[in-house]
C-alpha cells in the first residue's frame, strides 16, 4: 500500500507519453492517405483518451499527496507514543525504587 499512488502516477505519466507517441506515429504513417475529417477524428480520439488519462493522473497525484500527509501524521503520532511510553516507564521505575 505504501507508495501505491506514487507508482500509479508514474504509470499514468508513462501511459500519456506512450499515447502521444502513438498519436504522432499513427498520424505520420497514414497522414498522406487520410482526409482532413479522418485526421480530425483520430486526433479527437487521442485527445479524449489523453484528457481521461490526465484526469486520472491529477486524481492519483492528489491521493498521493494525501497519503504522504497521512503518513507524516502517523509517523509523528508513533514518535509521540514512543516518547510517552518511555516517560511511563521512567515513572514506573521511580515508583518501584521509591
Amino acid at each position: 500500500m505504501k507508495n501505491q499512488y506514487q507508482q500509479k502516477v508514474l504509470e499514468l505519466t508513462s501511459e500519456i507519453t506512450k499515447l502521444e507517441q502513438d498519436k504522432a506515429e499513427n498520424l505520420s504513417k497514414k497522414g498522406h492517405q487520410m482526409t482532413e475529417q479522418q485526421r480530425k477524428k483520430i486526433e479527437e480520439q487521442f485527445m479524449t483518451k489523453q484528457k481521461e488519462l490526465e484526469k486520472m493522473l491529477r486524481e492519483a497525484k492528489e491521493k498521493n499527496k494525501h497519503q504522504q500527509t497521512v503518513k507524516r501524521q502517523v509517523d509523528a503520532q508513533t514518535a509521540k507514543i514512543k516518547e510517552l511510553e518511555q516517560e511511563i516507564q521512567k515513572i514506573k521505575v521511580q515508583k518501584i525504587s521509591a
